[in-house]
């Protein structure tokens, strides 16, 4: 894979019975409130200097609550082959994963240049971008029995060599014991 201007990331969060989400539109994420570690993990990784991209699929940003979007200090795009659908303002929405890639290579137009671009789900957009990335970075929540029906089980990291790792107990406000992993490409050492 050759070196891009902006990396793509896949960042996701799976409990160990693979669950990422759930259909439930009052709780559409099982461990919503449950886990602030996770939750300021994520907004720190994708926020960075604020020069990042995050991707998500149109079902993942309905799950966002009215008031946290769109997702500040980032440049929120939504990825949906739904032709009906509006953009929300101030967010891009394309309907071809080659758009993110083109931005991969050339950053957004006449805009400040672009550091990091993260896939934020869901799991058709895990499915389509994580043979395109060239990171993962994937919470682990290690709770066997977590509630929920949207399922990530084909996540293959055979390709990847895990680089970085820190766990987190539970306690505190964290309901569960968690472990952040970042991967990279075996081959791009």
């Amino acid at each position: 894979m050759k070196k891009r201007k902006a990396p793509i990331i896949a960042i996701l969060a799976i409990a160990d019975n693979h669950v990422v989400g759930s259909t439930d539109p009052k709780r559409p994420l099982p461990w919503q409130r449950q886990l602030p570690t996770d939750m300021n993990y994520f907004t720190a990784a994708t926020t960075g200097n604020g020069n990042n991209v995050v991707v998500m699929g149109r079902k993942t940003w309905e799950t966002i609550p009215l008031k946290y979007r769109p997702l500040p200090d980032r440049h929120n795009i939504i990825l949906t082959r739904d032709e009906e659908f509006p953009p929300p303002e101030n967010v891009s929405v394309v309907r071809d994963i080659d758009v993110i890639l083109q931005i991969a290579e050339t950053g957004l137009h006449n805009e400040k240049p672009v550091e990091q671009i993260f896939i934020a789900g869901g799991v058709d957009i895990y499915r389509q971008m994580i043979p395109h990335a060239d990171g993962v970075y994937l919470t682990r929540i290690h709770e066997p029995n977590m509630e929920g029906d949207v399922l990530y089980e084909d996540l293959d990291l055979s390709d990847w060599e895990k680089f970085w790792y820190v766990s987190h107990d539970a306690g505190g406000e964290d309901k569960y014991p968690i472990t952040f992993y970042r991967y990279r490409r075996k081959h791009d050492q």
